[in-house]
């Protein structure tokens, strides 16, 4: 008994003396913090720091135009970051600045918002010295889509009406509708007052950046500055988001601080920076035709873009969601009979398949599905769900409860970027009467396991469709990828397009016999629609006198799968629909029928 009252005195001492290393460490981090939040807060007014002149004015914008005049700056004397870059921003209008990392992009919008002041010359708005007005009036009349949108674990009407603190519900809505983002905020079962989560991690990379659109347009300046907003999203998200920024620039002068070149090549004129200094500008056409440091960097991402394209049409693979559940629930065998739950699956009814690789889409659902099982009851169900939605699969995971298993910043981020690596994307949102965590899925366009597809027409020995020319109009890449492959087993010459403008803006381009004999196109498009796709095409072809009887036939190819749909096709204006997944000897076949090719006895069956 004694040596057991020793041993408990004993612990008692020892177990405080043990944190007190921990709590001194945190306490020394946290003074510093401290010190430093403090040392911020005391700099306005200091010598040295950016504050108005005595005789400082508001700043009057009337038209937005920009000048800069021979600036010159350095964050530290030895190292100068500008040299004598002079330029205008005209009003109205596009002005992108590109260049690679240290050139000096992000300094000029710091110089532009008056974080910093240049050493020489000066920069102007509207003929006024941006020196010489106040601050608040300058950082009023300028707004910012940013790389990386800062979000608070606030509503989402909050983050959105941030920029401008007196705003209405109504001026909130009416930036997320302009925003393109309302359809979203009303999917949610707190519509405007829903949590986003800390930096906004119950939302996807496009959203958070729509949210940033929404802030934009809230604040309604006339000058905006976008730097970089693109960079840290997929390719199918980019040119969603591109779509909205081009909307919010209009009428607007707006500088476009970018690195990938193939968003600014419709601005009105582009600033090329290298080690500082500005040394080319023009229009995309006229700097490719310089064959300067422009031209070089176009052509350096060119051919970075079709090694990246290659090496995953490589390890794409069509991947049957049956097998994607199956080796789920086997790999959480353990857990599942330890913690004595019941995972069931819901997969359609119908073999869907989707393009990706098996061994990185399966450990996003694994850390899903686990994140249910760690929160559950004894014999609790968790329902893993797969339904098509136009031309996606949506994967969910359901529990018991109506709000999913929390995820950290990290994780979420993490899946996110690895389904956007696959062509999809990563949400919450209210489905089957629920908050749930949804893996969007790009559906598989052709039925069955491609790579057998392919080689089982190809060693058929014909070509039904030798030499004839197809456009394929699809938004995701990977359907694009993989009706190239089955057409061109088939003989075919194919050539794709990522959306409807740019398949429009090449056939305006190209002379009437040198057009496709078939288009494919799919209905669902980032930012367009299909059916009106297909009467601009039309159009195009009417400005060319060409007889009804000889239009070039169009197939809707897409996700949709209801009967009046394939109405409306019809009535648009297509020839023929047809529902991914499609059998690729049914495409064939449909194709040769539409352009009088004759098949191969059999060849269709």
């Amino acid at each position: 008994g004694d040596l057991i009252l020793v041993n408990a005195y004993l612990i008692q001492i020892c177990m405080p003396l043990n944190t007190l290393g921990f709590v001194f460490r945190e306490t020394n981090d946290a003074m510093v913090n401290v010190e430093r939040m403090f040392a911020i807060l005391g700099t306005r007014g200091q010598a040295g720091e950016d504050i108005d002149e005595p005789s400082a004015r508001p700043l009057i914008v009337s038209a937005g135009k920009i000048e800069f005049e021979h600036v010159d700056f350095a964050y530290e004397p030895a190292r100068p970051i500008l040299r004598d870059v002079d330029f205008r921003a005209y009003a109205g209008k596009t002005l992108a600045v590109v260049g690679g990392s240290g050139s000096g992009k992000s300094t000029i919008v710091k110089l532009l918002f008056r974080l910093y002041r240049p050493e020489h010359g000066a920069i102007r708005i509207d003929g006024q010295d941006i020196a010489k007005v106040t601050q608040q009036s300058l950082r009023e009349a300028i707004g910012i889509v940013p790389q990386d949108t800062v979000l608070f674990n606030e509503t989402i009407a909050y983050n959105i009406a941030y920029g401008r603190p007196n705003a209405t519900r109504a001026d909130v809505v009416h930036a997320a509708r302009a925003a393109q983002l309302d359809e979203f905020i009303e999917r949610l079962p707190d519509h405007y007052d829903t949590r986003v989560g800390e930096r906004g991690v119950r939302l996807s990379g496009g959203e958070r950046q729509r949210i940033a659109i929404a802030r934009a347009i809230l604040r309604d300046p006339r000058i905006i500055v976008f730097d970089e907003a693109t960079s840290a999203l997929d390719t199918r998200s980019e040119r969603a988001i591109q779509t909205e920024l081009t909307r919010l620039a209009r009428g607007r002068t707006s500088i476009v601080i970018a690195h990938r070149l193939s968003t600014v090549v419709d601005a009105d004129w582009i600033l090329v920076m290298e080690h500082g200094r500005l040394v080319e500008q023009g229009t995309h056409r006229e700097l490719l035709a310089r064959d300067g440091v422009y031209a070089k960097m176009w052509s350096l991402q060119w051919q970075q873009g079709e090694l990246e394209h290659a090496q995953r049409k490589m390890s794409a693979q069509s991947v049957s969601l049956a097998t994607l559940a199956a080796g789920v629930i086997d790999g959480l065998h353990d857990e599942i009979a330890a913690r004595r739950v019941n995972v069931i699956t819901d997969l359609g009814g119908n073999d869907l398949r989707v393009t990706g690789d098996l061994g990185v889409l399966q450990p996003v659902i694994v850390e899903l599905c686990r994140a249910e099982i760690a929160r559950a009851l004894p014999a609790a169900r968790i329902a893993l769900r797969a339904e098509r939605h136009n031309n996606e699969v949506w994967l969910s995971v359901e529990g018991a409860a109506d709000k999913p298993a929390e995820l950290t910043e990290a994780a979420a981020q993490r899946m996110e970027a690895t389904l956007a690596s696959a062509g999809g994307g990563f949400t919450l949102m209210p489905l089957h009467g629920r908050l749930t965590y949804v893996a969007m899925l790009p559906l598989q366009p052709v039925a069955g396991t491609l790579p057998r597809a392919v080689q089982s027409l190809a060693e058929n020995g014909a070509a039904p469709l030798h030499d004839l020319l197809v456009m394929a109009i699809d938004d995701q890449e990977e359907a694009r990828d993989a009706l190239e492959a089955v057409l061109s087993a088939n003989g075919a010459r194919v050539r794709t397009a990522s959306s409807g403008a740019q398949a429009v803006a090449w056939l305006s381009d190209t002379p009437t016999q040198e057009w496709p004999q078939l288009l494919l196109c799919d209905i669902v498009l980032a930012g367009e629609d299909g059916y009106e796709v297909l009467r601009r095409i039309r159009t195009v072809e009417s400005q060319r006198s060409a007889a009804a009887t000889t239009a070039m036939p169009a197939i809707a190819l897409t996700g949709y799968a209801q009967a009046d749909d394939r109405v409306r096709a019809q009535q648009a204006g297509f020839q023929s629909h047809l529902t991914k997944p499609v059998p690729p000897e049914r495409l064939v076949a449909e194709i040769a029928r539409l352009t009088g090719n004759r098949l191969p006895e059999g060849s269709a069956e």
